[in-house]
């Protein structure tokens, strides 16, 4: 049996993952920039704890639940519709589905371990389906179509957020941020609201370290 525990087979022209049973102490394994259509052929590597299989051409997310140690889970410039099939991965910590097709959050009821979503560049319309996720510190919605920020009160180990280049129009919305008292940073440009004159919010979120916005609010650090 062969003992590798990484296998890079990235920038190839895949189009069928081979049969990698016999790698049975695999743990990362990366199949980026190939042409997937299909999640197939990895359904014996138990040990997994990395899978990227970003930049292919997959629809849907499948074949992953023998992967119970699975830890990263990278799916970024695919033709993903939908989140779905990640029932069986308690473990997972990391999820990207940056630069695909989805237009909601759903299917993560499961997977309370979280701790990053990269689900940037979708046709996402809402922030829902992830109040469980207590764990989660990184949470990246940005270029999607969002046009409200809901209460994230229950998100209270969240520290980066951010919602740039969405369709939030309205400063009442931020108040609903202000009871996530560990957030850090906070990136809102390019959304509808960027566009009204600035006024001082340095009370309303005085914890936060950083706020990417429009103009620096007393000392805050804040870029364009």
């Amino acid at each position: 049996m062969m003992m590798f525990t990484v296998l890079d087979l990235s920038f190839n022209e895949i189009r069928v993952i081979p049969d990698l049973s016999h790698l049975t102490q695999l743990q990362e394994l990366y199949v980026a920039n190939n042409k997937l259509t299909h999640i197939t052929g990895i359904a014996a590597l138990s040990t997994l704890k990395k899978l990227d299989l970003g930049a292919n051409r997959i629809r849907v997310i499948e074949g992953l639940d023998n992967l119970y140690d699975l830890e990263q889970l990278w799916l970024g410039k695919n033709k993903i519709t939908q989140i779905q099939g990640l029932e069986a991965l308690a473990k997972l910590k990391i999820i990207s589905v940056q630069s695909n097709r989805l237009v909601s959050i759903e299917n993560l009821d499961a997977n309370t371990n979280l701790q990053e979503v990269y689900l940037s560049h979708n046709g996402i319309a809402a922030i829902q389906n992830i109040s469980h996720l207590s764990k989660l510190l990184i949470l990246d919605l940005g270029a999607n179509r969002i046009p409200r920020i809901p209460d994230m009160a229950s998100l209270q180990s969240l520290e980066d957020l951010w919602l740039n280049d969405n369709q939030v129009a309205t400063f009442d919305d931020l108040v609903h941020l202000t009871s996530t008292t560990s957030l850090q940073t906070l990136y809102l440009e390019r959304n509808p609201l960027a566009s009204y004159v600035c006024f001082d919010v340095a009370d309303m979120f005085s914890h936060i370290a950083y706020i990417s916005y429009c103009h620096a609010f007393k000392g805050k650090v804040v870029v364009y």
